[in-house]
């Protein structure tokens, strides 16, 4: 069950990752208003009744702040992650205990007389 339940996850983070990133970058568009502009990016279907209130706005203004602010600390833990992953492998190479046979002999050369 355990393993069912994390085959579905890892397809579900990259579902979830191609939604994002398609997202982030086929739709982009731009809203102009009195005071501002908002460039921004999410799925939607191009027409005149494309719209966000000011709410959303806000919301859209919010979330891009969260994630300029959060992308250097999930750098370093991806970093950190990496490092781990990286010696922990290291150290699974390095703890097997190695053979000394120095202690047997060779095999009996046989030798001929001509």
């Amino acid at each position: 069950m355990k393993k069912v339940a994390s085959s579905i996850i890892k397809y579900l983070l990259i579902v979830f990752f191609l939604y994002y990133y398609i997202g982030t970058t086929a739709f982009v568009h731009t809203h102009y208003f009195d005071k501002y502009t908002v460039t921004h990016s999410h799925p939607y279907f191009p027409g005149t009744h494309h719209s966000h209130s000011t709410a959303e706005i806000e919301t859209i203004g919010l979330l891009n702040m969260l994630v300029a602010d959060t992308t250097p600390l999930f750098s370093v833990i991806f970093a950190l992650s990496l490092i781990s992953i990286i010696s922990q492998t290291a150290i699974s190479f390095t703890t097997h205990k190695e053979l000394h046979l120095s202690h047997l002999r060779a095999p009996p050369v046989i030798e001929k007389v001509f």
